[in-house]
């Protein structure tokens, strides 16, 4: 029985069965006999000798598998320790070439995301077709290109028929897949040129129901060196005049109307504004500074201590100023059934950082060392302030805040003032919230790209605004008795549209 265990081991060596000879001669019967040490010594030098073979022709999983195999048996084998010693060394090759590998397919990838394709396509081209991730990159650029293609002629097939509004949505989508790309800019500025000068047409001649729908078409590709840079600003600004007039408060119509008339001093009609709400404003003064001035006494329905800061400013409307910053910079969500989450964000200044470091409006998870940096409303716009720098912000803007953090500004309508926040990459401590609102008065709710958080099947939209007494919302175009007052922790329905405001826990 032994002899016959000896010659099937024999033959299953013999024949490249190693496991099979193995499994025979590692029977203690088989090893105690001196012709069973022979055939293991056979064996170890069979695995040691496949190893090197397997090691060769890089199939480093089983030249790995014989080694332990090999070194189960006697590890310290001058052989076997020499195949060790070549495997750990093909293994480090392996991962260096490996980390290569894949440092260079990022590298491509960098470069199609930042749209140098040229570039992509040049080192994919120099890469094997084998390796993994090639030929997905290659598709994906591939998929870019032809994309990009498909906008851009769209795009000029539209400024032929003037149609402003799909040509700009149509650039918007080529300039999210390259915005480098030389064929977008041209088309952008020829839009920028024809429009625009339709643009400033209605706005010197004071036709500004044509001319807002226009600027909004614009604006989220207007550069602040464009010429009808200037007239979108001042269409917000005679906003903020007509809903300041509409309030009583004529002293910040004159203002904003002021400031309009600076910004294109060529429309006339916003100089002669300019001057009649401040012979307005200077007759009001002089008709309280006058005899009435010198009445000490009132009714009980209208108190004494009136004067004239107090008839000058705006009476409690829909439309009012937000309550203090203090007790208004507390964090709160509002939760959009289907939509999302959004950090609501009060006060003219929101301040971004690491939420283990300090206080912070939006706080990220991240590292305690990162930039902090502070977004700033003005009555220009918005700027950005940390310790390194100040820059105005426009519109789409992507901004890196180091080591590791990335967010997206827009302010979608050029009539409000209110503004988005998106975190493109990093999280904000203690909620799902992916976007912040800097809430100035109201943001809309609603499809299109111009509405503050999009929801493309909702119509009409939903207008979120600040009054006195708290947060509402009414459906566009509704008078105040469709108003739905947002109450922390209470869900209430506006135009179909559920929604929560929830306080968030630190």
């Amino acid at each position: 029985m032994l002899l016959l265990q000896f010659k099937r081991a024999e033959a299953a060596l013999a024949g490249g069965r190693l496991d099979e000879a193995w499994r025979i001669a590692s029977k203690p019967r088989v090893r105690a006999h001196r012709r069973g040490q022979a055939l293991i010594q056979n064996l170890l030098a069979a695995w040691t000798r496949r190893g090197n073979e397997h090691l060769d022709h890089g199939r480093l999983d089983q030249a790995m598998q014989d080694y332990r195999r090999a070194a189960g048996i006697e590890p310290n084998d001058r052989n076997v320790a020499s195949l060790g010693q070549k495997l750990r060394q093909a293994l480090d090759s392996h991962e260096r070439h490996r980390q290569r590998k894949d440092h260079a397919l990022q590298h491509v990838a960098d470069r199609i995301a930042s749209g140098s394709w040229s570039a992509a396509r040049h080192a994919l081209n120099n890469l094997s077709g084998t390796q993994n991730g090639t030929p997905s990159l290659m598709n994906d650029l591939d998929r870019r290109e032809s994309s990009l293609r498909r906008q851009t002629e769209a795009a000029a097939a539209a400024l032929e028929t003037r149609d402003w509004a799909r040509v700009a949505a149509l650039l918007v989508q080529a300039r999210s897949i390259r915005s480098t790309d030389s064929t977008v800019e041209q088309l952008r500025r020829r839009l920028i040129d024809e429009a625009g000068e339709q643009l400033r047409e209605a706005y010197l001649g004071a036709r500004l129901a044509e001319a807002e729908p226009l600027a909004a078409t614009l604006q989220p590709l207007i550069h602040t060196t464009d010429r009808p840079g200037p007239i979108i600003t001042s269409l917000g600004a005679l906003t903020e005049t007509r809903d300041a007039l509409a309030t009583g408060d004529l002293e910040r119509a004159a203002r904003h109307a002021g400031r309009a008339a600076s910004l294109v001093p060529e429309a006339q009609w916003t100089r002669q504004l300019t001057s009649d709400l401040q012979q307005a404003l200077d007759t009001l003064r002089d008709a309280l500074n006058g005899p009435l001035a010198a009445l000490t006494t009132t009714s009980s329905d209208h108190p004494a201590d009136v004067d004239t800061a107090t008839l000058m400013s705006p009476a409690p409307t829909p439309r009012p100023t937000p309550a203090p910053e203090p007790a208004a910079r507390q964090h709160e969500i509002l939760c959009i059934d289907g939509v999302g989450s959004f950090l609501l964000c009060h006060g003219s200044s929101v301040s971004i950082g690491p939420a283990a470091s300090e206080h912070h409006d939006i706080p990220l998870l991240t590292d305690p060392s990162a930039t902090a940096m502070t977004i700033q409303r003005e009555e220009e716009g918005y700027t950005l302030r940390s310790d390194s720098q100040i820059q105005v912000l426009r519109h789409d803007q992507r901004i890196s805040l180091p080591p590791n953090n990335r967010i997206r500004f827009c302010q979608p309508h050029p009539a409000s003032g209110s503004a988005v926040v998106e975190i493109v990459r990093g999280r904000i401590a203690n909620t799902d919230a992916r976007h912040a609102i800097l809430l100035d008065h109201q943001f809309v709710i609603g499809a299109g790209p111009q509405a503050h958080v999009r929801v493309d099947t909702l119509d009409p939209s939903i207008v979120v605004y600040l009054r006195p007494d708290g947060l509402w919302a009414r459906p566009a175009g509704s008078d105040q008795q469709a108003a739905v007052q947002l109450n922390l922790d209470q869900s209430v329905s506006v135009n179909g549209l559920r929604m929560r405001r929830e306080r968030l826990t630190p």
